[in-house]
């Protein structure tokens, strides 16, 4: 039996494809009103769209967890929209190339670095601060299957 989660807000980062589209339809499906962040609005609508749910609302916002503000602006924008965050998914996340260490270049190492290190770090910290005020809330961070494998 699946959870119920009505009357909760949740977001969910990286939410305009895969994993996490996967998982916004998941929280809405169970009753959880979603606020959903990434950089394509396209895909964001079609995840709204389809996470849209009796019981359930989804907002779509486009933010990069590449840039502070951005990602401080989206998760005080799904507080003000649902009055809450009791949940959040940081799913957001790029690949580097595929190549062996040696020949990996910096640009790439640092915008994965950017993207999926700090980029959850930086909405951690905006989503803890408002549920540390609320004096609840979940967290769970998508982490890649490449950082326990060499190439």
């Amino acid at each position: 039996m699946a959870a119920d989660l009505s009357g909760r807000a949740a977001l969910i980062t990286g939410a305009a494809s895969g994993i996490g589209r996967a998982s916004a339809i998941a929280f809405a499906a169970a009753g959880a009103s979603v606020a959903l962040v990434d950089i394509d609005a396209e895909g964001l609508a079609d995840t709204a769209e389809a996470a849209r749910a009796p019981g359930s609302r989804a907002e779509a916002l486009v933010a990069d967890v590449t840039d502070l503000r951005q990602v401080s602006d989206a998760v005080a924008r799904a507080v003000e929209v649902f009055g809450r965050l009791d949940a959040a998914h940081n799913n957001a996340g790029v690949p580097g190339p595929y190549v062996p260490l040696d020949e990996y270049e910096e640009e790439d190492f640092m915008r994965v670095l950017q993207v999926d290190l700090a980029g959850v770090w930086r909405c951690m910290r905006a989503e803890i601060r408002h549920m540390r005020a609320q004096r609840s809330g979940a967290i769970v961070n998508t982490s890649s299957m490449l950082g326990a494998a060499a190439i």
